[in-house]
């Protein structure tokens, strides 16, 4: 299992983006490949992302864009495990990403999975990056 991170969601909206080639090839793999997944929570973290550089009609537009792209069957949920399991980590220190990271590295833990992302942060908490 492969999960994608809120990063290559956001790189891949972007053309001006110095990733966004290999994030839209990765976002398109959700309908290609079987074992890649999104977690609910890139989603949410996504519309913060947006919101901090869009106005609201402009986020409202991609959201509902990104739902059209965005296969039902592969978005996966947290549970209450996944947040017990991040915050397992924080009080152990070894959270070291935001809060969404840590939820999408926990649920990479309890599905074995790795994460498709650039950002360092996954590899800290022991989670195999792909980009």
């Amino acid at each position: 299992m492969k999960l994608l991170d809120t990063m290559t969601v956001i790189a891949s909206l972007d053309p001006n983006h110095k990733h966004y080639r290999k994030a839209v090839i990765h976002l398109q793999r959700l309908r290609s490949h079987d074992d890649v997944f999104i977690p609910c929570v890139v989603i949410h973290e996504c519309e913060i992302v947006l919101r901090k550089r869009f106005s609201l009609a402009k986020v409202e537009q991609i959201l509902r864009n990104l739902n059209l792209i965005l296969p039902k069957n592969k978005i996966v949920p947290v549970d209450a495990e996944t947040h017990a399991i991040a915050t397992q980590w924080k009080l152990i220190g070894q959270s070291y990403g935001g809060y969404t990271d840590t939820l999408i590295a926990s649920l990479a833990y309890q599905n074995k999975a790795n994460v498709i992302s650039y950002d360092a942060s996954f590899r800290h908490m022991g989670i195999t990056t792909i980009w």
